[in-house]
């Protein structure tokens, strides 16, 4: 749960095309809360982009620490292309994962880009 409570939801969800028959598998996304309910839909390719921007993120914590917010240049140069964003934060409190989704941003404390990359794995595991 997030700093207003708002939950985040991962869930693997799968359609098959009646035209061509073609199964595809993603992840879905939601956020939702008292007032709030923004959702993010990840095809499986960029469910694995993303797993793969957070695994370097998380690299780059450990390899050179960090104090304020560490990103990825690929959010910040590349915007349009991602329905979900993350970066880190490491401060005066324990630090935690700042995921944006529809313009919407959550604080996550004491979650890491690693636990992002995990949820979105097990996201896709489940289908």
């Amino acid at each position: 749960m997030g700093e207003q409570g708002i939950r985040a939801g991962f869930s693997g969800i799968a359609a098959r095309s009646e035209l061509t028959g073609v199964r595809r598998v993603g992840v879905r996304v939601d956020f939702t809360g008292r007032n709030l309910r923004r959702t993010a839909y990840l095809d499986e390719e960029m469910a694995g982009t993303l797993r793969r921007i957070m695994d370097q993120l998380e690299a780059d914590i450990k390899r050179i620490g960090v104090t304020g917010y560490l990103g990825s240049c690929e959010f910040r140069d590349r915007p349009e292309l991602y329905p979900l964003t993350a970066d880190y934060s490491m401060g005066a409190r324990d630090g935690g994962l700042r995921v944006w989704v529809d313009g919407y941003q959550e604080m996550f404390e004491g979650k890491s880009p690693a636990d992002l990359s995990a949820m979105l794995l097990r996201a896709l595991m489940s289908i």
